[in-house]
């Protein structure tokens, strides 16, 4: 029965390497003992030492009432195009997901959104995952949470006994006669009920999928009392563990933590639930990673859990103090990394290969502040990194997580730290390649930034004791200044640090973004010896964006029919990701055209292996409307409708 995701290629390695570029829709990870993965939309599995399930699918329900439950099967939807897995952070692999449900439109409620962290730890027979749930509704939400889960135990439906553990509050499964025992608990507090169903009961109308009803997902999750225990027909069973109902208001948040046990018996379980209660304190009061550092052989960069990034040489000599954006919505609200960024994922990921071989994630936002000062916004970082390049390429996800359309003044702000000095440097704007850059005279490193999605539309550079003039030794600059620095207009003349050195601004755009809606910029830092050497790397940056991340092959699973994916994010500015489906190799040509018919881009046209792509499409040269992808791969052709909205 198809009852989870599954891919086709099982990475038996530990740490599996994954990028958001390359999409990957699951990650593996875990201990010596238990072995988890996560799917980029939520869903846990559970297997043992040796990868054979044990727990089909662990995922959220969310329920408001009986017409209105948010779950895995009909609802969740990834925000980030793959799963992050690191071996950086607290324990020794984090794995991190954010799904919600605003592919629909507008979003079925209930209108919630979740970030999904699993930690695993070696020599423990369970993992930890914790899972942070927010109310992205304009009002208040009482919400009725809980766990649905799939037993698969010895990778095998039916037969099993489901049962509730009043000794350790914890759910479980077995099959008698067979070893694996499987427990769920919740963390830190008790749950609130507990729930069991054949699955022909459960989803009586299709055994071999997902089908239960709204209603059914209601009242297990709903429903108090705890039930007796059950043993499945043949189909096998599905549970709920509940949490409690909460009454979130807008846009504000609650978590709530799990363990996934494995063991031999149930008095082995049981241990099981204190270790993992002892791990959960550990976890909630250890210091999380605040940095994760990655590059190349010529250039390294760190990236910080509340998305600043410092640029080195291949010395670890500091030449860029910090990047990060400024998001202005008049002079009064202005988001910074200063006073506003802070971290929502545990700990910045970092992973090695895939599309680039080095990538880096933060995701970040104000939602410390209660409520969230305005704009109220959440932004992904990704920083890829290639051997050999002399720059690392980032791309910049930001929400507008406001309940209305907002007008969005966003840019690049830096602090120049030429060879870890500060004072003397030249900030300037070359017009020929359209990017900031920075040296001190007789010295040879030149840094360069660069939007690689479009033109900048201002640059405007101050000497820090002008930036911030009521503290030196620190950025204690004004929202009025910043916004100033992000929305006037213009390009500044060259300007020469004094001793305290400088700050600048290289501003992307001034995008209306609509209420809940998403805008991605890609940004390149450069290191170079000379303004010439700094142009021809800017030039290899746009060639290996073009190249490398405009088309990734999804997976190793070869799809069983044609199929051209809508887009997303749908509406998007200025880019967006096309996706589409190839059973055989041949021939393919993708391309984009506008309401009256004409070519207006060809993102591909030659032969392709058999397999799922995703084509990342760039509209920052077109004017806002509907534009339509249409793909031709053999005798199918198929054409999706798109919305550019700036």
């Amino acid at each position: 029965m198809q009852r989870t995701i599954v891919t086709l290629c099982l990475m038996i390695a530990l740490l599996l390497p994954a990028t958001l570029i390359a999409q990957v829709k699951n990650v593996y990870g875990g201990t010596d003992k238990v072995r988890f993965k996560l799917n980029r939309a939520g869903s846990i599995a559970l297997y043992d030492a040796d990868f054979t399930t044990q727990l089909g699918r662990a995922s959220l329900v969310i329920a408001l009432d009986s017409a209105h439950v948010s779950d895995y099967e009909e609802d969740a939807m990834y925000l980030m195009p793959g799963v992050i897995l690191s071996a950086a952070g607290i324990t020794d692999t984090v794995a991190t997901a954010l799904f919600d449900n605003s592919w629909q439109e507008p979003p079925a409620p209930p209108d919630a959104q979740v970030i999904v962290n699993t930690y695993a730890t070696t020599l423990d027979s369970f993992i930890v995952v914790d899972y942070k749930l927010t109310n992205t509704a304009a009002t208040a939400q009482t919400l009725h949470v809980g766990i649905g889960c799939v037993a698969e135990p010895s990778e095998t439906y039916g037969g099993e006994t489901i049962a509730y553990d009043a000794t350790k509050k914890i759910a479980y499964f077995y099959r008698a006669g067979e070893t694996p025992y499987i427990g769920v608990k919740l963390l830190g507090a008790d749950p609130a009920s507990f729930h069991a169903l054949d699955w022909d009961v459960y989803s009586p109308s299709d055994a071999n999928a997902d089908a239960a009803t709204d209603s059914t997902r209601w009242r297990m999750t709903a429903l108090p009392g705890f039930d007796t225990q059950m043993t499945a027909g043949v189909n096998g069973s599905f549970f709920n563990l509940n949490f409690a109902s909460a009454t979130i208001g807008s846009m504000s948040s609650t978590s709530y933590a799990v363990a996934y046990l494995r063991s031999t018996s149930l008095a082995g379980l049981r241990k099981l639930a204190d270790s993992a209660d002892a791990r959960y304190a550990q976890l909630m009061s250890a210091a999380a990673v605040k940095n994760v550092y990655g590059g190349t052989d010529k250039v390294m960069f760190k990236l910080n859990r509340a998305g600043s990034l410092a640029l080195y040489d291949k010395d670890f000599i500091t030449q860029l103090g910090r990047a990060s954006l400024v998001i202005g919505e008049d002079a009064a609200h202005v988001f910074d990394y200063e006073e506003d960024a802070y971290y929502t994922m545990t700990s910045a990921a970092l992973s090695t290969g895939g599309a680039a071989d080095t990538v880096a994630v933060a995701l970040f936002d104000n939602t410390w502040q209660d409520p969230p000062a305005q704009p109220d916004v959440r932004a992904i970082a990704e920083v890829h990194a290639w051997k050999n390049d002399p720059f690392v390429l980032v791309d910049y996800t930001i929400t507008n997580y406001a309940s209305v359309a907002k007008t969005l003044h966003i840019g690049m702000g830096c602090v120049p730290y030429p060879s870890e000095t500060y004072g003397g440097e030249t900030v300037a704007y070359d017009a020929t390649k359209k990017m900031a850059y920075f040296y001190r005279a007789g010295e040879t490193p030149y840094i360069g930034v660069k939007l690689i999605t479009g033109d900048p539309v201002s640059f405007h550079p101050l000497d820090w004791d002008t930036y911030s003039p009521a503290d030196a030794n620190a950025d204690a600059a004004t929202d009025s200044t910043r916004w100033l620095m992000t929305s006037a207009a213009g390009f500044d003349a060259p300007l020469t640090a004094g001793v305290n050195g400088s700050f600048f601004n290289l501003n992307l755009a001034a995008p209306m973004v609509d209420a809940k809606s998403t805008v991605t910029y890609t940004v390149a830092f450069l290191y170079g010896t000379s303004l010439a050497d700094l142009r021809t790397v800017a030039d290899a940056a746009v060639t290996r964006y073009n190249v490398a991340l405009s088309v990734e092959q999804v997976g190793t699973e070869i799809p069983d029919m044609y199929a051209l994916q809508q887009n997303y994010p749908n509406p998007f500015n200025p880019a967006t990701t096309i996706r589409c489906q190839l059973p055989a190799s041949g021939h393919v040509r993708l391309a984009v055209y506008d309401v009256l018919g004409r070519e207006v881009a060809v993102l591909a046209n030659e032969n392709f292996a058999a397999g799922e792509y995703a084509f990342r499409f760039e509209g920052s040269g077109l004017a806002s409307g509907v534009y339509f992808a249409r793909l031709m791969a053999g005798s199918f052709v198929a054409t999706t409708k798109m919305i550019l909205q700036k």
